[in-house]
């Protein structure tokens, strides 16, 4: 009987299979006859508008974060420092420390005297130290040097004569021992007479702000900061927002310059104004796309009504669709440095870790590093003493087939030297996997792997900045064993706690956010 059951019910059920085949080959065939229907649209992508952020006086370049001539250790003897350190800081932050102020050289050859001054005030804390020394001995020493000296085709000095006044000998023979040591760009034989004065910090001149030369290197690559290494002038806020208002009446015309839905990302263009309204040169960058040219045209024919007739250098940031990290064009005019863990390339000319010491190359350009995610510190160390002598050098990560990452800004001797009103230098150490800071009077890491601790050790550093006098820039030093890819996620986490001016490459190994004792 259940066999039979079973039998009357697969009989049935094999009935109706064959009814819902024969069905489906009958909707096949009438389909077939039927003409072929064409495909659906596809709705093209809407092309992102552009809309300007705001525009901001342009800040100058950041400055290692050893401005005044050291790290400050952390909290004494330590893994980064020590005590002597410390205390050169805290003399040096003082109104009253001891200052060596670089005069202006006489240049006799082919070398722009500009030039000779860059590579001079690298060794200014040099300088300071020669003069600290004897102060102990002579508080109240003060006077001038001028050291003469001659450079051959190698860059190198050869000879020097010293002449003093007013200061010890011991102060002079150091002076040049110092300027003996300088490097100039290659070349022709150049002879210098470099004056300088050592002073008390009750001496020093205050500081004469003269309004940046817009018009001084025109061609210069982008870089997000300013051209000139002053500070804004006190009017330049009012051009700013003059310059502002401009780009706003004639927004439309610079979006022209987009025409499909990429490229997407933030834009920023550093537009020099003349002191009648008119546009000297304006730099741009950020989208790593040719529309950055298009941009740059189209800015350069807006006319400003400037309410004070003195020149500035605004920086404008605009984007398109959603913000992202900037981007940089490898073509865009940059002396261009290829990084990866093998070694660094420029031109024909490769690099390797002990087995070719580069010598700098050619002042007056403008450096671009592009590094492969896995290039560890010690690459990037072996490019930026490479490019030493350049007006400024990005240091940008390699992105597949997009235009390279900005990473952001390293050092070279430009950026070296000059004197902060500050009592403490905010910086940051990438080594072993982690980052450290230095927070009220004790070292603070955090792990790489773990983004949101990174963001919150960085913003606890800039929430201490907030009740001291930090410098403006934000020292990130690059240990060996860390990687391109490591340096972008810090410099990002730096950017989002509010630290714009980002240093890369400091030598600052980890400095104290903390006030110096008395």
């Amino acid at each position: 009987m259940r066999q039979g059951a079973q039998g009357a019910w697969r009989r049935p059920t094999r009935i109706v299979m064959m009814v819902r085949i024969a069905s489906l080959v009958a909707v096949v065939a009438v389909s077939a006859c039927r003409p072929a229907t064409a495909p659906l649209p596809i709705e093209p992508e809407v092309a992102p508008p552009l809309r300007l952020v705001g525009c901001a006086p342009a800040a100058p370049l950041p400055r290692t974060a050893t401005d005044l001539g050291s790290p400050v250790a952390l909290g004494g003897e330590g893994e980064f420092g020590a005590v002597g350190y410390a205390t050169l800081a805290r003399q040096r932050s003082h109104p009253g420390a001891p200052q060596v102020v670089a005069g202006s050289p006489t240049v006799t050859g082919p070398l722009d005297k500009v030039v000779v001054e860059r590579v001079v005030r690298g060794r200014l804390p040099e300088l300071r130290t020669c003069y600290e020394r004897e102060l102990a001995a002579t508080p109240a020493m003060t006077g001038t040097v001028t050291v003469t000296f001659l450079a051959g085709p190698d860059g190198r000095v050869a000879t020097t004569s010293v002449l003093g006044s007013g200061v010890s000998p011991a102060v002079s023979a150091c002076a040049a021992q110092v300027v003996q040591a300088l490097q100039f760009p290659t070349g022709q034989p150049i002879s210098v007479s470099y004056p300088f004065q050592f002073v008390t910090g009750g001496e020093v001149p205050e500081p004469v702000h003269t309004a940046p030369a817009p018009g001084l290197h025109p061609g210069a690559p982008w870089t997000p900061f300013a051209l000139g290494d002053e500070a804004p002038l006190r009017s330049a806020p009012l051009a700013a927002r003059a310059t502002e208002g401009a780009i706003r009446r004639s927004l439309a015309a610079v979006a022209d310059c987009f025409a499909g839905p990429a490229p997407v990302g933030s834009l920023r263009a550093l537009i020099a104004v003349r002191g009648d309204g008119s546009i000297d040169n304006v730099r741009t960058g950020g989208l790593g796309d040719g529309a950055e040219a298009c941009v740059a045209h189209r800015l350069t024919e807006l006319h400003i009504l400037m309410p004070v007739r003195e020149p500035a250098e605004i920086a404008c940031d605009f984007a398109r669709g959603e913000a992202r990290p900037w981007r940089v064009a490898p073509v865009a005019g940059y002396a261009v440095l290829e990084a990866s863990p093998h070694g660094v390339r420029h031109g024909e000319q490769i690099v390797k870790p002990g087995v070719v010491a580069p010598r700098p190359l050619p002042a007056d350009q403008t450096f671009l590093v592009v590094a492969s995610p896995e290039t560890p510190g010690a690459m990037l160390e072996l490019a930026l003493e490479w490019t030493e002598q350049g007006d400024a050098t990005l240091i940008a990560l390699r992105d597949g087939p997009h235009s390279p990452l900005v990473v952001g800004v390293a050092r070279t001797a430009h950026q070296i030297g000059g004197v902060e009103a500050v009592t403490a230098w905010p910086a940051l150490r990438v080594s072993g996997g982690a980052v450290t800071a230095c927070v009220d009077r004790a070292s603070q890491r955090a792990s790489l792997g773990d983004p949101v601790a990174v963001d919150g050790l960085v913003r606890r550093v800039a929430a201490r900045c907030r009740g001291v006098r930090c410098s403006a820039s934000l020292g990130v030093t690059i240990d060996a064993d860390a990687t391109a890819s490591q340096l972008l996620d810090v410099a990002g986490a730096a950017r989002r706690a509010g630290f714009e001016r980002v240093l890369l490459g400091s030598y600052s190994g980890c400095a104290t956010t903390r006030s110096p004792r008395p």
